[in-house]
């Protein structure tokens, strides 16, 4: 897989399939990317899916106020029913 960021400077990563959880994880690469692009730990990140033939390609897309109102309302209600119960 590939990640491009918003100058369209890529970067290859590999992910590796979890099947029993239906997971995808990074194995190689991931870290590379970060770092060159000042991402750190709880850094929220969105992409887009730009190139779907034999390799992927995700683009780094900037978050917006629209973005972060969705994030909001969601850890709220994921908030919400972890209380519940």
């Amino acid at each position: 897989m590939c990640l491009m960021n918003e100058e369209g400077e890529s970067w290859t990563i590999d992910v590796k399939h979890e099947a029993h959880t239906g997971r995808f994880l990074t194995i190689r690469g991931w870290r590379r990317f970060c770092v060159a692009n000042g991402k750190k730990p709880g850094d929220l990140l969105k992409f887009k899916l730009v190139h779907n033939e034999e390799t992927p390609v995700l683009q780094l897309l900037p978050l917006n106020s629209e973005d972060l109102h969705k994030l909001s309302k969601l850890f709220m209600l994921y908030s919400f029913k972890k209380q519940k119960y």
